[in-house]
């Protein structure tokens, strides 16, 4: 590939991640122009725009880019996010359905809540204390919530840590209408979903693991996996949702779900966690972006801690992987030129799969 072939394929990917990052922006705006329309606030906000463009110049002159150039597109995307904030004009999949969120307080559960309250749904969430029920409702434009209201809900959605799970979804499940959807977003199936689904016969009754964390603006171009134990005319309307917000969804079984999650998430974190360990502090003037990379992830680990530990320990395929990881990093530290070349060969073949699949 010559010079200029190069550069422009270069020149497109940071395009690609232009708009990607315009999607969030504009995602970002709809959510908060629904919750300023609920708080009664202005949509337009010209100190905010100002303080956004003096502060965007600066940046500009900063790295030696124009600021008249970078004033323009910041002007043009302040028109973007206005219209972002206005009512949308896309089909609400959810109009006139209650949803009640068990752990909306927490970060994935207000994701989906504010999922569902974009697509018309009446939103209600609860978690452990009343106080940061009320406060959380307030902040994303949803309301407050308990587990009373699941007798009127049509979709009940359990967000909780999962040892939680089972008892809190049979509960809901107890007071629920036998039209009602149930679903949970565990990251283990095995001795959680199928427990909820013999305990809970009369209704759908979904399990599903979004493949990503909380801090994302919108689900497009995310995959969730689903196991559908009892689908209905709910569930159908759910996956529009996805659907309409860009999503994939991954149809699976609970066994084949926890044992790709024991490569996927157990090994990949347990992974991480001995290289944090070993890393130590780092505290060294000398550093990459690749390190940092991978100490971000290690990062959102350590904030996501509870949850790591009960995949660690709940999926049934986790230690199987654990092991395998030992062997493997046994066998490289103590093998030959031989086995040094066999691993690259391996590992060459596993980047080329790696990359087709992207």
């Amino acid at each position: 590939m010559d010079e200029v072939a190069r550069i422009r394929k270069e020149i497109d990917l940071v395009d690609q991640e232009t708009i990607s990052l315009l999607k969030t922006r504009y995602e970002l705006a709809r959510r908060l122009g629904r919750i300023k329309r609920i708080q009664g606030l202005p949509i337009r906000d010209p100190q905010r725009e100002r303080t956004v463009l003096l502060k965007s110049q600066r940046i500009a002159e900063a790295n030696g880019l124009p600021r008249k150039s970078i004033r323009q597109i910041f002007l043009e995307t302040f028109d973007m996010a206005l219209n972002a904030q206005s009512p949308s004009t896309d089909r609400h999949h959810l109009q006139g359905y209650e949803v009640l969120i068990a752990g909306g307080t927490g970060e994935m559960g207000k994701l989906f809540a504010c999922i569902f309250a974009k697509h018309g749904a009446s939103v209600k969430i609860f978690g452990r204390s009343r106080a940061r029920t009320r406060r959380v409702a307030r902040d994303i434009g949803v309301l407050p919530g308990s587990y009373s209201d699941a007798s009127h809900a049509s979709i009940v959605l359990v967000s909780l840590p999962m040892e939680m799970t089972p008892r809190v979804a049979l509960r809901l499940g107890s007071m629920m209408s036998p039209e009602g959807l149930l679903a949970d977003l565990s990251s283990v199936k095995t001795g959680i979903a199928d427990v909820i689904s013999r305990g809970t016969t009369l209704f759908e009754y979904v399990s599903l693991h979004p493949l990503f964390g909380p801090d994302i603006a919108h689900i497009g171009g995310q995959q969730i996996a689903a196991i559908p134990y009892r689908g209905g005319s709910l569930w159908k309307k759910l996956l529009m949702v996805f659907k309409q917000d860009g999503a994939r969804v991954i149809l699976t079984t609970a066994r084949e779900h926890d044992a790709m999650m024991a490569k996927i998430q157990a090994l990949h974190h347990f992974a991480l966690i001995s290289l944090g360990v070993t890393l130590g502090e780092n505290g060294g003037k000398f550093s990459t972006r690749s390190l940092k990379s991978t100490q971000d992830q290690i990062r959102r680990l350590t904030n996501n801690w509870e949850t790591v530990l009960g995949i660690q320990k709940l999926n049934p395929f986790a230690a199987r992987e654990r092991d395998r990881f030992h062997k493997t990093v046994s066998e490289i530290q103590t093998g030959g030129p031989r086995d040094t070349t066999k691993s690259h060969r391996l590992l060459a073949r596993y980047v080329q799969n790696w990359s087709r699949k992207q």
